[in-house]
Formats: C-alpha cells, structure tokens, sequence
C-alpha cells in the first residue's frame, strides 16, 4: 500500500512566528514533517474545507491542484475536484475538514460517505479519509488503503466507518488523491450509525459497539458544513437578527465616558477572568479598545489585574513601576523585548494604571503581570539574588547547574540567544542542562514548603517558568511547541490568580487564537479550569492598517505596516461589516438559547475571523484566516469598522 499509510501526513501541525512565537493561522493543516504549503494549489475549494497533501519535490513544480468544478456535477452548483499529474505514489492531495462540534459524537459510529466520479486514477488512486485523535494519538484512521478508487467511473458512492472514542479531541474528514487523476466529489454525508455498520478502521479490529451506545441519533450541533461544496452565506433573517442582538458603543478611546460599555459588564457578569484577544498584534484601535475597557472593568467592575502575553519577569518590572517605584514607563516598555507591546498604546496604558494607583485605595491599586514564558533572564536574576541572599552553601551548586542557561540571559546590552540554538544542541546536553534545572527548582520547593512565604512562591514559579522555557525550547515540533506554550501560558494565569486575594478579578491580553475557549489554547485550558468565570472576547476589524514582520516574499522588508484590504467571504468580518455601526459590541452566548438558539448554525458557523500574528506575507492574504465557532470559542466579540497601525516605540538596550 505504497503512499496509503502515510496517515501521520494528515496530523494536523500549527505555525509559529519566531519573533514573538505568536500563532499565525492556529487551524493551518501541514503534514508533520512540515512540507511547503504551497504544494498544493488552490483554485477556489470553499470554506471551511483546507487543503493537504505533500509533495516530495516541489522544484519539479506542483503535482496537484484542489478546485470547484462546475461543469462535473452531480446536484447543485458545483463539485470538488483534485487533479494528480506527474505526482509519485507517495504524494498526495486533497481537502480536509475538521469536525467542529464532538457534542454527541464521542462513543458512537461515525460514516463519512459521498458520491465519487473518477477520470483515469492510476498508481495508488483516489479515497475519501477520516481519522479519529486522542490525547495519545491517533485512535481511527481509514484512507481506503486496502480499497483505492481507480480508473475511470461514473457517480458512485463511497464511505468511509470509524468509531469514536470516548476520549476524542477532534475528527477531521477528507477527499485525496494519491499519484495521477482526477475525482470529482459531491453530495457528501457526515452521519452516526449504528453498530450493524461494519467499521473501516485500518489501525484497529474494533468490536461492534453495544447499540445502546451507537445509537442513530444525530448531535445538537451540525458538526461539519458544505459537504456539497455549494458555498454557504448568512440568511436575510439571521441578519436581521443579528442587527437586533448587537450594541453599538461610542468609539476605542481611553478616558471617554464609559456609559456605552455598560452593556459590556452586564455581558461578563461576575467572571473573574475576562480575556481580550486581537485579530492582529498590530492594531492601534484595539489596543486603545483594551485600555479603554481595563478603564472600565477597574472603575464599575472591581477589577485589580491586568496580565498581557508578555515576558513573565520583566512584567514585574512594570508593575513595580505601576506601584509607585522608580523607572520611566517607555525603557521599562522597552525591556519586556516585545516589537507588539513596545508602542504608545501599551505605554500610555502603564501611564494610565500607575496614575490611577496614585490616588487609588489600596483594594482598588492594579496590578500589572505577564504570563508568557518565552524570556529567562529575570526569573533567574531573581532566584540568582535569593541564593546569594538566603542559601549561600548552595550558590555553587546552583550557579554549575545553571550554567547551561547563561548565553539564553540578557546581559547588559547583550541579547539573550534563541531557543533555537538550545533546541540545536545534542538530545543529552539538553537533557543534562534539564536536570539542572529541575535540581534547582527542587531547592526552591523545599525552600517554599519550609518557608512559605511569598518570596519562595515567586522563586519556586521563576524556576517553573524556566522548566517551561526549556521545555518549548527543546521541542523539535512546531505544533508541539504551540501547545506547551498555551498550556504554560495558562498555568502562569493560574498561578497569579492563586497568588492574589480570593475574588480578585482580572483582564488578560493576547492573540485571538490564545484566549480561544477550545482548542489546545490557553483560553480552553482556563475555561476547563474555570468554567463560567472565564470569558472569552474576539477583536476584529473590517479592513485597515496594522504592524507586523514580513515574512515569505515580504521577508526582506522587516516589520511595518501594511494592509488589511481583504474582507473573506464567510467570514466573521464580513457579516459583522453588515450591522450597522463603526464600533459594536455582540454577546455570542445569545445564540445559546432563545431565538438566538435557531440562528446559531448561520452566525455561529464555522467562519473565518482574520487571525495574523507577529508575522505577514501582503501576497498570500487570504492565508491568514481562521475557522471559528461563536460562542464555542468567544463569549463576546467587539467589532470596530476601521483599523490603524499600533504606534512603535523605539527599544532601548541599556541595561
């Protein structure tokens, strides 16, 4: 079965952006071993369906092409094809599909069958796919291995069976084809069966399932959308709806009267953790947005914490500054090492917090905190003074065992090395830098359960953000590092929340993709942690300015800012750009119940939101959209008609 078992090239991959190692495309689907992207061409497959596939060698040119094909047709408008030409029977491509809802999936027997015309498939042929993942992997897979499709056909069904297990994370379905081509597919059918329906699983002889488990009935939630690849839209009535469900508020700037977002705190009610994400990092209106709201959420809400996606070290710097010590808000800005934060925006909002505190009563002071974990240099500055201070026996110890570490320190005017250059060192000096590392963070744990004070916590976290450190910076896969970098992200939330007076209420800022409320985010780790008191708030914009790092065929022009003309179709920002007003505010959890109950499917999607991160190619725009689900994944989404560019400050590099 040369090519068919190549099931690990479907595993979804996600891509970073180095500079800030913010997600791009968090949904992007590569193979594992990460090949171009650009290997297969795009001539119009319709949302949310994405390309896969490999191709082992793309200076001979592309082998396959995915498209609409509106002559071949079986009903409506048009099929989905996928041409082979010239391709080895270990290349592949196709579409895919992620499953978006598993709500009444896990523990049934699922069927993905459609209607297949095929025109001259040779080598290994054409399928229909669907795997099944688990934490631990892959739990079903089926590529009609041992049963390609070949030659040529006329309309002719096809299925695919897998059971799901009780454990599933996500299930993702797909058309390919395998060497040379072409199939047509349509009228495609995402169903539960019953346990009479044999499975195709090719990894596992699964028993049937007791029918009282598999039973036929479907999930609430259509978990797949445009298997006939005829498009979809949002209705006229749903519109209407949603013209009606959303509030308009007076604009993004900080220090205006904050009546209008009264509707806003009514939206997050008592929540203790209200997370404010961004389509791009690069956007002045969003960030003079997230001022603005922490203005409010501070004076009529009772919140005291504010947290960003930054350096988790250098952000206790700031707040010393917030608090009232010495320091000038620009350099402090400046040593978080962030291009997105370094901006008049974030300064004017340290500006802002440190003022308020002036004259603030104490259970009212903010506090301002980071909970990324990308920096080493002041966790271990802080547990370098705490040894010299309290454990001097152990300074030798400690500074061997840590020794590994010391060209990934800022020093002075020295930058810190990357993680790519510890990743790039022989498995055992990273394991034995590692255990360094743990034998510090040993010390400091014995320390804290001996001492227990809040110098030990903050040692022993500063060492834990170092094991996070180096564990994202040891981690071959990109996909792998994304999800030790949110779950650390997440653990750090939780940990200062712990470390504040119970009922402390506080703001996160970061990427749309992190504060998501599914998904291996942060955002999904703390609403599993925290039910309801998470939320969860997209920022979008219609079209506009922002900063970001060229990258592809931008790469050579560095960071700037360019421009946002796109505006998807079946996306979040082409439906919003519909209501009336340049700034709005929506509660997706309307869509929960009510009237908003039968309009969820047509405003809740799946739909593409802009997502760009700390990196941007102007030619490949479209690259930069992301399926999303309301309220699955946001609670509330602000939405501003017009966007500029976030206002960079120069870095300061002294010490």
């Amino acid at each position: 079965m040369p090519g068919r078992l190549f099931v690990r090239l479907l595993a979804t991959s996600l891509a970073l952006i180095a500079a800030t190692g913010c997600i791009v495309n968090p949904f992007e689907k590569i193979p594992e071993d990460e090949p171009d992207d650009n290997s297969i061409r795009i001539q119009g497959a319709p949302f949310p369906w994405y390309p896969v596939g490999r191709n082992s060698a793309p200076e001979f040119g592309n082998p396959f092409e995915v498209g609409l094909d509106r002559t071949n047709k079986r009903s409506g408008e048009a099929s989905a094809y996928v041409i082979g030409q010239l391709a080895p029977d270990t290349d592949f491509g196709g579409l895919g599909q992620n499953v978006s809802s598993l709500d009444g999936l896990r523990g049934k027997r699922v069927r993905w069958r459609a209607m297949v015309r095929a025109s001259n498939l040779r080598e290994t042929g054409g399928a229909l796919w669907m795997r099944v993942d688990a934490p631990n992997g892959t739990a079903a897979f089926d590529n009609m291995g041992t049963r390609p499709i070949l030659g040529t056909s006329e309309w002719t069904e096809y299925a695919v069976v897998l059971d799901v297990a009780l454990n599933a994370t996500n299930i993702a379905i797909g058309l390919m084809v395998t060497g040379t081509g072409k199939m047509n597919v349509d009228d495609g059918v995402f169903e539960v069966v019953s346990a009479s329906v044999p499975t195709t699983d090719m990894r596992f002889v699964t028993p049937p399932l007791p029918d009282s488990i598999a039973s036929p009935s479907r999930p609430a939630v259509p978990p797949v959308r445009n298997l006939n690849f005829e498009g979809v839209g949002t209705p006229p009535a749903a519109l209407e709806w949603l013209r009606a469900s959303t509030v308009k508020f007076a604009g993004t700037e900080p220090g205006a009267p904050d009546t209008d977002l009264a509707p806003f705190g009514s939206m997050i009610g008592n929540a203790t953790v209200v997370a404010l994400g961004e389509s791009t990092h690069g956007t002045r209106e969003f960030f003079r947005l997230k001022h603005r709201v922490f203005e409010y959420l501070v004076r009529n809400k009772g919140f005291t914490h504010f947290a960003i996606e930054g350096a988790w070290g250098e952000s206790g710097e700031i707040d010393s500054y917030v608090q009232g010590g010495v320091g000038d808000a620009s350099r402090l800005l400046s040593r978080l090492g962030f291009w997105t934060w370094n901006t008049e925006e974030v300064r004017d909002l340290i500006v802002w917090m440190r003022e308020w505190n002036r004259t603030a009563s104490p259970n009212q002071r903010v506090r301002f905190q980071g909970f990324d974990m990308q920096s080493i240099s002041t966790p271990l500055d802080s547990v370098d003074a705490f040894v010299t201070r309290a454990l001097p026996a152990q300074r030798t110890f400690v500074d061997a065992s840590l020794a590994c570490l010391t060209r990934h320190r800022r020093r002075g005017q020295t930058s810190a090395a990357p993680m790519e250059t510890y990743r790039g060192q022989l498995q055992s000096v990273r394991a034995a830098c590692r255990a360094g590392i743990d034998s510090v963070t040993g010390i400091m744990r014995a320390q804290h359960t001996t001492r227990n004070t809040p110098e030990t916590a903050h040692m022993l976290q500063s060492m834990r953000v170092v094991q996070q450190w180096e564990s994202m910076a040891s981690e071959q896969s990109q996909a792998r590092q994304t999800v030790i970098r949110d779950s650390s992200m997440a653990a750090n939330v939780l940990w200062l929340q712990a470390q504040a007076p119970s009922g402390t209420r506080m703001m996160l800022w970061a990427h749309n993709a992190h504060v998501a409320a599914t998904g291996p985010w942060m955002g999904a780790l703390l609403r599993a942690e925290l039910g309801a008191q998470y939320r969860s708030v997209a920022l979008l914009f219609r079209r506009g300015a922002f900063n970001s790092v060229g990258v592809g065929s931008a790469s050579a022009l560095g960071l700037r800012a360019w421009s946002a003309s796109l505006i998807a179709t079946q996306s979040y920002e082409e439906m919003f750009s519909l209501v009336d007003g340049d700034f709005v505010m929506f509660d997706a959890r309307q869509l929960l119940s009510g009237s908003g109950a039968s309009m969820r499917e047509a405003i809740g999607g799946p739909l593409r939101m802009r997502s760009i991160g700390a990196g941007y190619d102007p030619v490949n725009e479209i690259a930069y959209v992301t399926p999303y689900r309301l309220p699955e994944n946001f609670d509330h989404v602000f939405f501003v008609r017009e966007g500029t560019a976030s206002r960079l400050l120069p870095f300061d590099n002294l010490p």
